[in-house]
């Protein structure tokens, strides 16, 4: 979300609750179907999708075509639900299922919203103090979340 700013709100909106949808329906699916869905590879699947997004902010794909903002945040909220969605049987309540992965999905997005619009408060803020550095920002944490998912994938 870094690159984004409080203008481009159809943008990340968009990309948030669309990460919400794939994140939900695998924990649903997860969720009543759950010995269908355990893969030993989706923890490693998260941690590409982390670095890819890091690696669009550095070369600027999120602003250059609408599968950025439409196909991958799908895509990675599918992946992110398969590994949350493993445990989410047990987590929840067996009766009123549905409801209880609905309601949870809904939380999600509420506590993603939140993050998003403290991230985008920071950022606004950083600017204000440091004009035209946005890119730099972007750049430097870009390169961290690099280097963490580099570690976690060769350790």
């Amino acid at each position: 979300m870094l690159p984004f700013e409080f203008q481009d709100w159809k943008k990340w909106l968009l990309a948030v609750s669309l990460f919400t949808l794939g994140h939900t329906i695998t924990l649903f699916l997860c969720a009543f179907f759950p010995d269908s869905f355990r893969f030993s590879w989706i923890e490693t699947g998260i941690i590409l999708t982390i670095l890819f997004s890091a690696f669009g902010n550095i070369f600027q794909w999120n602003g250059k075509n609408n599968a950025w903002i439409v196909i991958f945040p799908l895509i990675f909220g599918l992946l992110h639900g398969l590994a949350f969605g493993s445990e989410v049987g047990s987590m929840l309540p067996q009766d009123g299922m549905f409801f209880s992965v609905l309601g949870f999905g809904i939380g999600l997005e509420a506590a993603q919203l939140v993050g998003v619009l403290s991230i985008l408060v920071l950022t606004t803020i950083f600017n204000s103090l440091a004009p035209n550095k946005n890119r730099e920002l972007v750049l430097v944490v870009s390169g961290i979340g690099i280097g963490m998912c580099l570690f976690n994938l060769i350790f």
